[in-house]
Formats: structure tokens, sequence, C-alpha cells
């Protein structure tokens, strides 16, 4: 069997093709849950640190941020609660307060169901003025 595509359905079908791939894509649509991206930091300060993720789950799904000096979380303290909602495209971020200057941290999320992000780490920047 044949099929005869004219020049204007082959540049209708491609434009369209086209349009497709440049679209994001959102997690609900392509079926992703859980953690779909790993963690990021950013916006150091001496006591001050940024914490991003993103969770697919129910819409507004209340994430737990922790923040430890050792990998092994032990001692950790949770920082705070975060909502990944549909309309920030599930991405999760928190400004955690309160850290010491010039110093290393692990830092994960925690989902309602009890799974766990990548564990990041990250780093506060130093008192005074830096070069």
């Amino acid at each position: 069997m044949t099929m005869n595509i004219d020049r204007r359905q082959l540049m209708a079908l491609g434009t369209f093709g086209l349009g497709a791939l440049g679209m994001p894509a959102s997690a609900s649509l392509i079926g992703a849950k859980g953690f779909t991206h790993g963690v990021a930091s950013g916006e150091p300060a001496p006591e001050s640190i940024l914490l991003w993720t993103r969770y697919v789950g129910k819409d507004g799904s209340k994430l737990t941020a922790e923040i430890s000096d050792n990998a092994d979380f032990l001692g950790a303290k949770m920082v705070g609660e975060v909502q990944a909602t549909a309309e920030r495209d599930f991405t999760a971020k928190i400004t955690v307060q309160g850290l010491d200057p010039d110093q290393w941290y692990f830092f994960r999320f925690i989902a309602p169901d009890g799974s766990q992000s990548m564990v990041g780490r990250t780093r506060t920047l130093p008192q005074g003025p830096t070069q």
C-alpha cells in the first residue's frame, strides 16, 4: 500500500514535529514520577544557601529538606518543608539560613512516601570579601 503525501502535507507534518520537539516536556504528560532530576544548590552566602530539586507526585507534595555536615546524615537537621506543585513544574526550592561560613554541607530532600533524593554537596561563602 502506498501513501501519497504532497509537499504541503509534508511541510505541515514537519513543522508539527519540530514544534513538538521544541516544547518543554511536562513531567505529568510523560508519566514521570518521584525525583525526576538530581539536586542543586546556588545563591551561596556566608550563612545561607538555596537548595533545589524536582519531585513529581500528587500536586502539592510536601518535601522535607535536610542538611548535614557529614555524608551519612548523622545529626542531620531538618531545615524546612517545601511544596512541589504543578504551577512550578514540580520544582521545589528552599533557602536555608543559619549556616556556618566557609563550610561544606550535604543535603537531600525526603518525599511524603519516604523516598529520598540524591545527596548533594554545597558550600557556604567565607565571611568577608571574596575575590
